[in-house]
């Protein structure tokens, strides 16, 4: 029988699904036309093109995330409720902000700040309505595994073959999807890995590699087994793997693999490519900040527009304290508080150690790069999040909401 009900939550789900997808193939166009622009010295014709679709896909994705939730009458919990307190905040800022005077550029940089907020609010709302199977969430994941690693391979292909060395951000979209991966658990599981891991290898991110080093560490140290003798079989294999993928790496990928060893050795002397300097002269200008700007910050991406700096801060806890000020770094951390009281409060292992796993990759990128600032690669730990949180009882099957 029809059901206008399930009319429209078909509608929602279809467009914003569709509306994510495009604006991920975007991002990927934009981080490859950003690094030509970086070397030639100039922008490509496309880059406002694809700036113009960026901004509908996510407005598109901003206003059926809300109509889905208000019209499934769901509440929200947990990280939810964090996530409103700060969109509202950012709503705060973007009204008074000084460098727009028209409504499109207001609702365009409200959207640019909260999407992240707004894609957990979609899956939050998806997974406590719809009972997802394994099967279901396996296949989701499948595609977005695939998607995410042809758009990279097609970005390294494009400037390999133009002969341009770059650190490939683009792998931290792959490496966010590892709490979703793990959740089967099994040979598919294994198989994900090893996709991301080449993805990681080829991407030659220092960030990226410990953030996925750490993530495999604490999926075998935590999985399954909690007596003494599944730790240690879970730590044979941890070993065995990690000594075939380092046959693998140096058989099929040894100059990649030289290059990320290079670049560790070389931290020292490059100062992680300039952010030890860099982070000292953020801190140096929030320290310096006195009254509202201190408390409240000096604005959306505010660091970047300094007449001194070529970059954002490249640490999410500076560029948020700068942006946002004192009150805008408390909402910030108090993300990485409740993620952690949930690892210890989740009784599901499965759902545990994914959830350690969540947290790892966001801190690791946090330190040295950027979450919240854009919606990029955060985007898979928000879904993810908003996975954990539809669960209604914390002993429940992972797959029967």
């Amino acid at each position: 029988m029809f059901s206008a009900h399930k009319f429209v939550n078909a509608i929602c789900i279809l467009t914003f699904f569709l509306s994510l997808i495009i604006y991920i193939y975007l991002s990927f166009d934009a981080y490859r036309m950003d690094e030509i622009a970086l070397a030639m010295g100039f922008e490509t014709e496309n880059a406002a093109a694809v700036g113009l679709f960026k901004s509908i896909t996510q407005l598109a994705m901003v206003l059926t995330s809300i109509f889905f939730f208000h019209f499934s009458c769901i509440k929200l919990k947990g990280l939810g409720i964090l996530f409103f307190i700060i969109a509202a905040y950012f709503a705060f800022h973007t009204i008074f902000s000084t460098d727009i005077d028209r409504l499109k550029a207001y609702v365009n940089q409200f959207t640019t700040m909260s999407l992240w907020i707004y894609i957990y609010l979609f899956f939050y709302t998806l997974f406590s309505k719809i009972n997802v199977t394994q099967k279901q969430l396996h296949r989701v994941t499948f595609f977005f595994v695939v998607y995410f690693f042809i758009l990279f391979l097609n970005n390294y292909t494009i400037l390999q073959t133009l002969q341009y060395k770059w650190s490939f951000i683009e792998s931290y979209f792959l490496i966010t999807l590892i709490p979703f991966t793990i959740l089967f658990n099994n040979k598919k599981t294994y198989l994900f890995l090893i996709v991301i891991g080449i993805a990681v290898l080829l991407a030659g991110k220092r960030t990226g590699t410990i953030a996925f080093v750490l993530s495999i560490i604490m999926f075998y140290l935590f999985k399954g087994n909690t007596h003494i003798l599944g730790k240690i079989k879970n730590l044979f294999y941890l070993i065995f793997i990690s000594a075939a993928f380092y046959l693998i790496a140096t058989s099929f990928f040894p100059d990649q693999l030289a290059n990320v060893i290079e670049r560790f050795e070389n931290i020292s002397e490059d100062g992680g490519s300039g952010r030890d300097s860099l982070f000292k002269d953020v801190y140096n200008k929030i320290d310096k900040s006195e009254g509202t700007d201190l408390w409240l910050g000096h604005g959306y991406n505010a660091v970047v527009k300094l007449p001194d700096m070529e970059y954002s801060a490249h640490n999410e806890f500076l560029e948020t304290a700068y942006d946002y000020g004192i009150v805008g770094l408390i909402m910030y951390s108090s993300i990485f508080i409740l993620l952690l009281i949930k690892c210890f409060t989740l009784r599901n292992s499965t759902l545990r150690v994914a959830t350690v796993v969540s947290l790892i990759s966001f801190l690791i990128i946090s330190l040295t790069s950027h979450t919240i600032l854009f919606t990029t690669s955060i985007m898979c730990l928000c879904a993810f999040w908003g996975f954990i949180d539809s669960r209604k009882n914390q002993q429940q099957s992972l797959f029967n909401a």
